[in-house]
């Protein structure tokens, strides 16, 4: 009987003795994770930890004064910790008891505005910002996060007017490798309805994102990030074909660095859009900016966060460190020749198809000097331009019209945007600003040493 009641006594203290350390390494890991997130946001974040042996507690509050207004926006999270190693409470997943894990979280974080705002509007934005969140963290590989939002269908009396908003809520998930800046994610969001008394309104389908982040040598964010919406409609009347469709768009966004240069890349493409019973697209843009030194990028990070913490609630000082900040660092910068490039900027319609590139570049090999004379002459620049005639033609036509005429249905003010239009083109093309061969328009430009040359000839400046 003794060696049973040494025996218990010894499995409770071991018992014990776990969830302690299970308890430890759950505020250690949050504690290392918060001194994370300090480093990245300026604002100053309240924290409330409540430690306990099988589950502990947390507050975290960030309050953010809005502009122009007597108004501040707070974020809170509210979080239990339930320690391992065990799970003594269910977890997401249906995930066994028996199984040891280091600890799992749930919680809520929302969104809300204090001071000079309706009440009910305030409550209103905090039960549609709610958020659910629960983490998984394993005893060993990556810690794994749920995050879901609530729908909301309400009305609002806006000053005598009805605001209707259907919002279908949104789900997502997240996977942290080592590092609350290392990350996959995924997210969607069913779809938003906005309308009101009239047939004004909009409604944007199926939002989607995703991504995959982490740091570089220099700690600063690498990764590559998608976003797409399905579809948006903005009714802007009752008139047939008042209206503004856009299918199908999507946005890649990139960072990468190699050699300590950072490239940064940006590909946008929408499959259709219409407005004025006209449709449009394909539409593409492909955008780079390229040899970006990272080490100086940086320090200016680091210093206008460190800043902002002390002077965020004063714009003029902050715009007055932003010049500070590129007088001190510009020449760094510069010496490594950044560029900017539309690799493709182009449009296709049932008139035909238009497309355009452009380059720019800073010359920053030997001394670099910030003085608007001596940049200009480092700077060189390339463009180009290529469209169907036809294409063309029907695009000048459509900015006239919508220039010159009350009533864009009018026959009458159509012959005369055409008329303007094409006179318009013929003076382009008898200049030679606009090449004209085949059926397609065409033209170059380029810039270096202080000359411009526009189509093969030089071109004045002033």
């Amino acid at each position: 009987m003794k060696k049973i009641v040494i025996t218990l006594t010894i499995v409770t203290l071991l018992a014990i003795g776990s969830y302690g350390i299970f308890g430890f390494m759950a505020k250690k890991n949050f504690d290392r994770g918060m001194e994370e997130i300090k480093a990245q946001i300026p604002s100053h974040i309240d924290v409330t930890y409540k430690q306990g042996l099988l589950s502990s507690t947390v507050d975290l509050s960030i309050k953010i004064p809005i502009d122009g207004a007597d108004i501040d926006l707070i974020t809170t999270t509210h979080h239990t910790i339930y320690h391992g190693p065990f799970i003594l409470h269910p977890m997401q997943n249906k995930r066994p008891a028996y199984i040891p894990t280091q600890a799992y979280m749930e919680g809520t974080l929302s969104c809300e505005l204090s001071g000079d705002i309706d009440a009910e509007v305030a409550a209103n934005i905090k039960e549609a910002t709610t958020t659910k969140i629960n983490t998984y963290i394993p005893l060993a590989g990556d810690v794994k996060i749920l995050f879901s939002g609530k729908p909301l269908n309400k009305e609002f009396d806006i000053q005598g007017d009805v605001l209707a908003i259907d919002w279908q809520g949104f789900t997502g998930s997240m996977e942290l490798q080592g590092s609350i800046r290392n990350f996959t994610y995924k997210l969607i969001a069913p779809g938003l309805t906005i309308g009101g008394d009239g047939p004004e309104g909009v409604s944007i389908s199926t939002m989607t994102s995703s991504g995959t982040a982490h740091t570089g040598s220099s700690d600063i964010g690498l990764g590559s990030y998608k976003a797409g919406i399905k579809n948006i409609t903005v009714k802007l009347s009752a008139e047939p074909g008042d209206e503004v469709i856009l299918k199908d768009m999507q946005v890649m966004v990139s960072a990468d660095e190699k050699d300590d240069l950072l490239t940064i890349s940006e590909i946008f493409d929408i499959a259709s859009f219409s407005f004025n019973n006209k449709s449009y697209g394909p539409a593409n843009t492909t955008t780079y900016l390229r040899n970006l030194d990272v080490k100086t990028l940086a320090t200016m990070n680091r210093e206008y966060v460190a800043f902002q913490k002390e002077n965020g609630h004063d714009p003029q000082a902050m715009q007055n460190k932003l010049i500070e900040m590129v007088s001190t660092h510009g020449v760094s910068l510069l010496s490594r020749s950044p560029e900017f490039e539309f690799t493709n900027i182009s449009l296709q319609t049932a008139t035909g198809k238009g497309e355009a590139k452009l380059k720019i570049r800073f010359n920053g090999d030997g001394e670099v000097v910030l003085n608007p004379l001596f940049l200009l002459g480092r700077l060189s620049a390339e463009a180009s331009f290529g469209a169907d005639e036809r294409f063309l033609a029907v695009l000048i036509k459509d900015i006239a019209k919508e220039a010159i005429c009350d009533n864009i249905n009018d026959p009458a003010c159509d012959q005369q945007a055409a008329k303007a239009s094409s006179k318009e083109l013929k003076e382009l093309v008898k200049t030679k600003q606009l090449l004209l061969e085949n059926g397609r328009y065409t033209a170059t430009i380029s810039y270096k040493d202080g000359a411009a040359v526009l189509n093969g000839k030089p071109m004045p400046l002033f």
